[in-house]
């Protein structure tokens, strides 16, 4: 069971299509089996990306993300996530 949801946002899913075969089924594989079942274990970002959480794919790729619990226990609300108003009420 993984206990967080994948909501990606309309850059992400743009982007992604643009990767070979091969780098899209080596995102899915870290999302499915790394981000989703255990986020916390990668790095909280600062400044300029404060709220997001980072994973590295190589020198030239990463992915960040946000896990929305953490954003309002630490109260950021730079992003706003696709649904952040539908949470938020």
């Amino acid at each position: 069971m993984i206990p967080f949801e994948l909501l990606q946002s309309p850059i992400f899913k743009r982007n992604f299509k643009n990767f070979d075969k091969k780098t899209q089924k080596r995102i899915d594989t870290i999302i499915l089996e790394e981000v989703l079942t255990n986020p916390y274990n990668f790095t909280l970002m600062k400044y300029e990306y404060a709220g997001l959480r980072e994973v590295r794919l190589g020198r030239n790729l990463r992915i960040l993300f946000a896990i929305c619990d953490e954003c309002r226990e630490l109260r950021i609300r730079l992003r706003r996530c696709i649904d952040c108003s539908e949470i938020d009420q």
